[in-house]
């Protein structure tokens, strides 16, 4: 019976004592919230390209051919003379002032004076056309007396018909067959029997064979009446053959003459730069430099800031997404309680199972050994065992 006391004793303090730390550990973790802070990130401005600088190709320098100096009327001219070329281009060509000797220079004139040639050459074309005839004269009248060409490298002219160049040629032949025919008269025959006239005859090579027979009668009178007395046969034979036939002709005729072209040279510019009084021309060159010079100056463009703090209620809106805080440490422990409150209350109904089957295996064992043994007396009539 103290064995059955004490094993209840720990049973209700061990459930009593896994009560009280599940209570405490479900009161810690609901009066203390895990707090998850979201931090929302502004969206970044997209950056606006940054445009490169085109890279300008490099100005190409010109050199004038001559340069030389005259002077008219008191006028003091600088005269420079470039050569260029199909690819070059006149506005590289220096327009700006100088100074010489102390006289100022400034551009009045550009004269263009361009140089070309021309290229002759004799040239033969060939042509051909299809015709249903041989005959030259015919042909002829087929064919253009002149025509206009234009060579792939630019040459271009009028070229005249060589009409002893025409040549005829056959483009194509074909078998066809035809009727051979022959005629034969028979004269002086008794009778007009066709068992007196030969059946076939041999004519130009071919035997031809009989196809019609025209009678005719020679007579006389007797008795005051028309008696035949002989009579001829006009027969006709005929035969079929086969022939060759030409079916058109290919004629080709050269056409002649002088074909050109015009080859551009090298364009001359002439630069006329006209001299000023070193004195009163002077300050005005001056001026007009110092005007082109502002003019030219781009305004300075002021940057734009914008503004990169952060709004109030931005601020606002991210102080009401985080809930509470709390320690980690603390949390660990309040699990870690759950964890070992629950491992004891397991550990403890396995333990009640362990003992009460004990108990009871004992008592059945007991009872088991009771009904096998043999009732006596004792004390004046108890049964004991």
């Amino acid at each position: 019976m103290k064995i059955k006391h004490i094993f209840s004793f720990l049973t209700i303090i061990s459930l009593t004592f896994s009560t009280a730390l599940i209570v405490l550990a479900s009161e810690n973790i609901e009066t203390s919230n895990v707090n998850i802070t979201v931090m929302l990130p502004k969206p970044d401005k997209p950056e606006e390209p940054i445009m490169e600088e085109a890279i300008k190709p490099p100005v190409p320098i010109l050199y004038p051919i001559s340069v030389y100096e005259t002077e008219e009327n008191g006028v003091r001219q600088i005269i420079r003379t470039y050569e260029l070329g199909e690819n070059e281009s006149p506005d590289y060509i220096p327009r700006e002032s100088f100074e010489r000797g102390g006289i100022y220079y400034e551009l009045t004139d550009i004269v263009r004076n361009e140089s070309a040639s021309t290229d002759v050459r004799e040239h033969t074309e060939s042509v051909g056309i299809n015709t249903d005839t041989r005959e030259i004269e015919d042909v002829i009248k087929l064919l253009a007396p002149s025509i206009e060409f234009k060579s792939d490298d630019g040459f271009m002219g009028i070229l005249t018909l060589n009409v002893t160049s025409i040549r005829v040629e056959t483009s194509g032949t074909k078998k066809e067959n035809f009727t051979v025919s022959a005629t034969r008269e028979y004269p002086h025959l008794s009778s007009n029997d066709t068992s007196l006239i030969p059946k076939t005859i041999i004519d130009g090579g071919r035997t031809l064979m009989l196809a019609e027979v025209d009678w005719q009668t020679q007579g006389g009178a007797v008795n005051y009446e028309e008696i035949p007395i002989s009579y001829t046969a006009i027969v006709k034979y005929t035969a079929t053959a086969s022939r060759t036939v030409t079916t058109g002709y290919r004629t080709t005729a050269e056409y002649t003459g002088s074909i050109s072209k015009i080859v551009h040279g090298k364009t001359l510019y002439t630069a006329i730069f006209q001299g000023k009084s070193p004195v009163s021309e002077l300050t005005i060159w001056v001026e007009e430099q110092s005007v082109e010079i502002l003019e030219s100056e781009e305004p300075i463009s002021e940057e734009i800031t914008e503004n990169m703090e952060v709004d109030e209620t931005d601020l606002s809106q991210k102080e009401d997404e985080v809930i509470e805080n709390i320690s980690p440490i603390e949390s660990k422990i309040n699990i870690f309680l759950v964890v070992l409150s629950t491992a004891l209350s397991t550990i403890m109904a396995v333990a009640l199972m362990i003992i009460g089957a004990y108990f009871l295996i004992k008592k059945k064992i007991k009872s088991n050994f009771i009904t096998t043994l043999p009732e006596t007396k004792i004390n004046g009539g108890e049964y004991d065992t």
